[in-house]
Order: C-alpha cells, then sequence, then structure tokens
C-alpha cells in the first residue's frame, strides 16, 4: 500500500483576523457574571463569579460555593484569585479573605478582611490593605496576619498595590502620588522602609500592573507604562477619543507588542502596533460586547481569557496564520518514504528531505500559490548525493546548501 504524506505549511494572514470561543452558565459555570481569573501552576483555569468560584481543566467545570458543612469558602461574590505557590489559592469573598488548599480542599477563612481590599505578593509572602487603609501580612504557612504600622491610607483613594522583584512595594492613588517603601525584614518582622523613585505628572484615572510593568491613564486620558525596575516611564498612546466612547477602563494587559484593554461598560479593546505608520497603535474593536471585569494571559498558550458582565468567560486568540498541506503524493516526482528535513533557503526554495527518495526541491516556493512550483529531484543516479536518505540542511557562508 502506498503511504500518503502531508507537508503543512503555516502561512501569514495579512488580515487582523482573531477567534472567539465562550464558556457561560450554559457551560456549567455557576454565574455569568466573572470577576477575577487566575490561572494555576498546573495550568487550570479558575474563574471567581458573583455567584461561587469555578475551576476548568480543560474539559471539565466544578463549582465550590459556601455553604453549611466545614472547609468552604467564606462567601459566593469571588472579587479576587491569587496563587501563593502550587496548590494554595487566596480567594477574596464578600465576606472574609480565604487561602484554599486546593489539594488537601481545605480552606482557612479571615473574616477580618471583608469588602474591599488591595492584595500583593511577594514571594510566599501576602500582602493586604485594609478597607480602613492599614497593611497586613501573612507568612507561608502561618495562622495569623501581622500588621505594619505605617500612615493610614485612603482605601477610595488607592488604584493599584504591587510589590517589584527587589522587595519594593508601589501603591499608586487617584491624586497622582506614588507611595514607594522598601521592604525589610527585621527577624519575622517586615520593616517598611519610604523612599521616593517615582512621581506620575498628573492625578490618575486608572492603573494597573503586569509582571514588573505598571499601566496607567491620567486625567488627561493619556496611557502610559511604567517599568518599575528603572522608574521610567513612557507615554504610549493618546486614549482620549477611546475612553469618550467606551467609558471607563478595567482592566489592561500587553500580549506580544499590542495591548488590550477592557471596559467597565462596553467591550474589548486592541491596540495594535502600527511601527511604519504616524501613529503607533490602531484602535481595533473585538466583538465581545457586554463589560469587561478582568484579563489574563495565559501562562501555556498563545491566548487571553476575558471574564465579561453577564455572557461568562471568553477565550480570545489570533488567526494570523492558516494551515495549508501538501499531499506528497501530487509531486511530480516518486516520493513514497518519510520526509526527514525541510529547508527554505534565501530564494524562497523549498528543499525536502526524505528517507530513502533522496532531495526534492521546489522552486519558488509560494504557499498562497494556485498551483505547485517547479520541482527538482535530487539522488544518488542524478548528483553528488553519497546516500538517499537525508536528514539535515544547512546553509553555509557561500551560499551552498
Amino acid at each position: 500500500m502506498r503511504a500518503f504524506l502531508y507537508l503543512s505549511v503555516y502561512t501569514s494572514s495579512p488580515l487582523y483576523a482573531y477567534g472567539l470561543r465562550r464558556y457561560s452558565s450554559q457551560n456549567g459555570l455557576s454565574n455569568s457574571a466573572i470577576l477575577s481569573i487566575c490561572q494555576d501552576d498546573d495550568g487550570f483555569m479558575w474563574f471567581g463569579s458573583c455567584d461561587g468560584l469555578n475551576v476548568f481543566d480543560g474539559l471539565n467545570i466544578q463549582v465550590y460555593k459556601p455553604t453549611t458543612e466545614t472547609n468552604n469558602l467564606s462567601g459566593n461574590l469571588i472579587e479576587y484569585i491569587h496563587e501563593e505557590e502550587p496548590g494554595i489559592l487566596w480567594v477574596q469573598t464578600n465576606y472574609g479573605l480565604d487561602r484554599f488548599d486546593t489539594r488537601r480542599k481545605t480552606i482557612r477563612s479571615f473574616k477580618e478582611f471583608k469588602n474591599r481590599n488591595f492584595f500583593a505578593s511577594s514571594g510566599k509572602e501576602i500582602y493586604v490593605i485594609h478597607e480602613n487603609g492599614s497593611i497586613s501580612y501573612c507568612n507561608s504557612g502561618e495562622e495569623e496576619f501581622r500588621k505594619i504600622e505605617l500612615p493610614e491610607l485612603s482605601i477610595e483613594e488607592i488604584l493599584d498595590f504591587v510589590i517589584d522583584s527587589r522587595r519594593n512595594a508601589w501603591i499608586f492613588t487617584r491624586d497622582g502620588k506614588c507611595y514607594i517603601y522598601h521592604m525589610e525584614r527585621n527577624g519575622e518582622e517586615v520593616v517598611f522602609r519610604p523612599f521616593q523613585l517615582f512621581t506620575p505628572s498628573e492625578p490618575l484615572l486608572a492603573c494597573f500592573h503586569e509582571g514588573e510593568r505598571v499601566y496607567y491613564i491620567d486625567v488627561t486620558h493619556q496611557f502610559y507604562k511604567l517599568d518599575l525596575l528603572s522608574g521610567k516611564a513612557d507615554c504610549m498612546f493618546d486614549l482620549q477619543e477611546v475612553i469618550h466612547r467606551k467609558g471607563e477602563v478595567s482592566s489592561v494587559i500587553k500580549h506580544h507588542d499590542d495591548y488590550y484593554m477592557g471596559f467597565k461598560t462596553s467591550g474589548l479593546v486592541r491596540l495594535k502596533e502600527t511601527p511604519h505608520s504616524k501613529t503607533p497603535y490602531e484602535v481595533m474593536d473585538i466583538d465581545i460586547k457586554p463589560g469587561i471585569f478582568y484579563l489574563v494571559k495565559d501562562r501555556y498558550q498563545d491566548v487571553i481569557w476575558v471574564g465579561t458582565d453577564g455572557q461568562g468567560v471568553f477565550i480570545y486568540y489570533i488567526d494570523e496564520y492558516s494551515i495549508q498541506s501538501i499531499l506528497l503524493s501530487d509531486l511530480s516526482v516518486p516520493v513514497n518514504n518519510p520526509v526527514r528535513a525541510l529547508c527554505i533557503d534565501r530564494y524562497r526554495n523549498l528543499w525536502i528531505g526524505t528517507k530513502g527518495d533522496g532531495t526534492v526541491k521546489l522552486s519558488h516556493y509560494d504557499p498562497s500559490a494556485s498551483s505547485l512550483a517547479a520541482t527538482s529531484w535530487y539522488h544518488t543516479t542524478n548528483s553528488v548525493l553519497k546516500d538517499n536518505s537525508v536528514y539535515a540542511f544547512l546553509p553555509s557562508e557561500r551560499n551552498l546548501l
């Protein structure tokens, strides 16, 4: 029987195509309003909804809700999820802060942290800015929080709280102030020592962090990227027209060279980089209409998870590539053995090395062409090949193959 082998070729698409996939209460989510999202070390997705915590393993959804039994979440409205270490989640509900051991299925609740709080982590320590503006922290494995004595902050003024890899705590407020503290260990205690590294030039409308970067929007609608390690802020784009049209920004992430912005009441926007244009970014509306609560980049896949107000979770992915297949039996030369090597040279010639049938060259190969390119076949009887099994190609400095 003759073997049929396929050569798949990826080709770039000139269009800004994208794909969407949605999961809602119809697919098993406890509620379709998704307030928070977290991906754990195992790749599982945790969705905090207005009625319970959901975990998605790629196939099935499991729901956690408060019940009358022991070891349950303190509340059903899940506002924040953070993985402290593999298997340990911190979950903020409407009635407290829970430390959830997902492997042992145990929960320790801290009822003193209700309502609105801000969270940041450093290693295995979790830090919380209380509703009253004070800061507390808990070390991994400890059962109690310790309070850090600082001048109390107004929780209503705080926009974001993040700790960088140098153990500097950054607190951004609406009035354009940035409180920065270096965190030092003094035995079992943590001491916050203030210093000044950065101050925005204007009051702020919104602020979000991602790794060692902070994105903020000031009252003039300028969008900035701040590098926490250098303290350097770069103005990226004027959002005045976008904010006038879409309203309040609820989440910002960077994906590849583009920025994605969720709006509290009016969907998702992509700022696509345009390096050869007069404007640095092109504004593209994504076909997700409801309000956006949360955006998260997947650790292991090239997708974005989008938590919405009422339509569940969307998976967003960019369709920049299409796959075309060549059936080797359609070539004008008799290739029956497996392909073991591929190479495209500087002249766009596609070279195919086989296990036993020599080498095939498709001249000036164009995957979008309607017909196959001119084909040449090289083997031991018509070329300098010493063997018809070819396992690798390597171009030389003299433009030889």
